[in-house]
């Protein structure tokens, strides 16, 4: 975090898999401003696979755009989609945390802070989180090259968003 308490950088949980493909016990330490990765392991099935995750500027607000259409275009980095898709493969946060997680709020604040989507109505902004929160842990919508926040669609429940694959009804 900087000074302002504002997160900078995400860092994947610590991971790594023997030749076999079997978990091998690690953990992160922190030791003279570097981040080491201790691998707790005794065996021979070498070699050993590890790589952290390293994530930050989330969002491409260079890209994200308010169109006539009522739709805001969001572009992910592809190290946010990168870290959302690890975390959820190994374990980490579903659909209705994601948006309480500190890459989600990070996310979100990008997005928050975008002149484009300051051009949108207060009252569209609860279904605009939505909307956002369902693409990002949708596996169907992560990788899509903008994720469309539509102001025009009805304001209904994150789950209810997410059964109609982020796009629901009018």
């Amino acid at each position: 975090m900087n000074e302002k308490g504002e997160v900078e950088v995400f860092i994947g949980s610590p991971w790594a898999k023997d030749s076999n493909g079997n978990e091998v016990e690690t953990y992160y330490e922190i030791k003279d401003q570097q981040l080491i990765q201790h691998i707790d392991y005794e065996r021979t099935d070498y070699p050993l696979v590890a790589d952290p995750l390293f994530c930050s500027d989330t969002i491409d607000n260079t890209a994200s755009k308010y169109t006539d259409s009522n739709t805001f275009s969001v572009y992910p980095r592809t190290c946010a989609r990168t870290y959302i898709t690890a975390s959820y493969t190994l374990g980490g946060a579903l659909l209705g945390v994601f948006g309480s997680t500190a890459i989600g709020k990070q996310m979100w604040s990008e997005v928050v802070a975008d002149a484009s989507y300051q051009a949108t109505s207060t009252a569209n902004r609860p279904k605009l989180k939505d909307q956002f929160i369902c693409h990002a842990v949708n596996p169907t919508t992560i990788w899509k090259s903008s994720w469309n926040l539509d102001t025009n669609r009805p304001d209904v429940s994150l789950l209810d968003t997410y059964k109609a694959l982020c796009n629901p009804d009018y």
